[in-house]
């Protein structure tokens, strides 16, 4: 991970800062971060979702994940009554975002993957793919 943040870091600033003005800097980085979210990340989760074995565990995994976030949503509610008395406060809305839906997949994989190693991969995918984000969305 060190490896390619160093390389980013170079192409950024020493490959492409030597020899594009600010406003070519500014579109290669927006390009990066499309390339990472429209190409790289699909290309990861389906990889994942098509290689994982479907069994009890499959299943079981994003079904603890939708309980422990509506678990989670209901204490952060309630909390977010008791510090934000305002019916309609835009920090209740941002308190109960942190506190019930983590980042897994985009800071959460690299530390899992390097703690845990590549076993970590199936599983912050479908907690996040399969569970946290349709529950985000709905």
């Amino acid at each position: 991970m060190a490896t390619l943040i160093l390389c980013g870091w170079i192409v950024l600033g020493a490959a492409v800062g030597a020899f594009l003005p600010e406003a070519g800097r500014a579109h290669f980085r927006r390009l990066a971060r499309v390339s990472v979210v429209y190409l790289l990340f699909p290309i990861v989760v389906c990889h994942v979702l098509f290689t994982v074995p479907f069994g009890f565990r499959t299943l079981s995994i994003p079904a603890a994940s939708v309980i422990t976030v509506l678990g989670t949503w209901l204490l952060a509610r309630d909390l977010g009554r008791r510090i934000f008395p305002s019916k309609n406060s835009p920090d209740r809305a941002g308190f109960i975002l942190a506190a019930v839906f983590a980042n897994i997949t985009y800071l959460g994989l690299p530390y899992l993957r390097g703690i845990y190693g590549e076993a970590a991969v199936p599983l912050v995918v479908l907690v996040d793919i399969v569970a946290t984000t349709p529950l985000l969305f709905s």
